[in-house]
């Protein structure tokens, strides 16, 4: 086996351990948004969720995944922040998985990895609907706010995520292309059943691991031996 450095891919799964992030700005300072015009932003953040969800499922029934959610990328507006708190609802089961930023200053956009279960697809969709229709309790000025304000004003695009921005954590020139090579694959957890759910997967998918594992707190690392195609079916596309 190689003992050159390997790549990274980052393989976030749903599961019951605490895996919390935060904004990439300093605590305390209130996040960056755009003014947007109610109605019509509220409806272009439904038919992108909507689109994104119907991309999602499609490459599911394509690949003949048989999986329990899908994930979605959450974008920002370039130059303002992403309302990260409100991306996930871990009693509902949507989970924060990963999150990123490109570009810097007036160009900078967060990039947000959301894992969210079928049964839950409608819900930053109803989230959009009371933010076009309802309002905050008034302030004490008498002044209202959009319910979800912070949240669907920071969004700027939703998509079915990308290998290249969503999972995969180095040198997009790193990525294998049709001949398998061996990288890593980090796993958000440290749970052994859930190291052993993923060989079951790689087995069915015929891509090779390699010896041993390393694990740490809520992270196991594994190297897999696996192509652009093989890392395609192992995030669902």
């Amino acid at each position: 086996m190689p003992g050159e450095r390997y790549s990274h891919l980052f393989l976030p799964g749903p599961s019951d351990v605490r895996d919390d992030y935060s904004s990439p700005r300093r605590g305390g300072e209130e996040p960056r948004l755009r003014v947007q015009d109610r109605p019509t932003h509220a409806r272009d953040v439904i038919q992108r969720l909507r689109t994104a969800w119907a991309n999602a499922t499609n490459r599911q029934a394509v690949a003949h995944a048989d999986r329990h959610g899908v994930y979605l990328e959450f974008c920002s507006e370039p130059g303002f922040d992403l309302y990260l708190k409100s991306l996930e609802a871990r009693r509902s089961g949507i989970r924060l998985l990963n999150v990123k930023t490109e570009g810097d200053g007036e160009n900078e956009i967060t990039r947000a990895t959301v894992y969210i279960p079928q049964s839950k697809s409608a819900f930053f969709i109803q989230k959009a609907i009371a933010y076009a229709n309802e309002n905050n309790p008034p302030k004490k000025d008498g002044t209202t706010t959009p319910k979800n304000a912070s949240l669907i004003n920071s969004i700027g695009d939703v998509r079915a995520v990308i290998l290249e921005s969503s999972f995969w954590q180095d040198a997009v020139a790193r990525i294998p292309g049709a001949a398998p090579d061996w990288v890593e694959a980090w796993l958000s957890s440290e749970d052994l059943a859930v190291f052993e759910r993923f060989s079951t997967l790689c087995a069915s998918q015929g891509i090779p691991l390699g010896q041993g594992r390393l694990t740490f707190p809520e992270r196991t690392v594994v190297l897999i031996r696996a192509s652009r195609a093989h890392l395609n079916a192992l995030t669902g596309f």
